[in-house]
């Protein structure tokens, strides 16, 4: 979601570097899509804030696409089961007292993800090479949205 808003900021940039009036409208137009951020996306039942970032990723990164409406029913069915599966086995795992910082249970979770990953997109031959560096984003990610405060 980043990447997107990233981009167009960029290209707002580059289009009216010349004319301030313009460019302030709209930017003022592309602060308030920041400000609905996933909320105008379809969720599938996921949270906006703390799951739909997850299915983002996983989007991204096993299907290489930006827009959830250039896959197919299938795929995208997948992808939503796999999310949720990923999202539980999280949320079980980093309920752990202390999980954060037992680094064992951490690289347990991270192979349990990929593992599945693996498993759910076994015809997606270009996910085995990346499946670490994805795992680890995963991991990241889930250290963001549900480690400690």
């Amino acid at each position: 979601m980043y990447e997107r808003f990233s981009e167009k900021l960029e290209k707002l940039l580059r289009d009216y570097q010349d004319n301030w009036e313009l460019l302030a409208k709209e930017l003022t137009v592309l602060l308030e899509e920041i400000r609905q951020g996933r909320r105008a996306e379809e969720g599938f039942g996921l949270d906006p804030k703390t799951e739909v970032p997850f299915l983002g990723l996983l989007k991204k990164e096993v299907f290489g696409v930006r827009n959830l409406s250039e896959l197919n029913r299938e795929q995208l069915d997948l992808l939503v089961q796999t999310t949720k599966d990923v999202l539980e086995s999280i949320r079980k795992e980093a309920m752990q007292v202390d999980f954060w910082n037992k680094i064992p249970a951490q690289k347990r979770l991270k192979g349990h993800i990929v593992s599945h990953l693996l498993t759910a997109f076994r015809d997606n031959a270009a996910l085995f090479g990346k499946r670490m560096a994805l795992g680890q984003k995963i991991m990241e990610l889930a250290f963001h949205l549900y480690g400690p405060r």
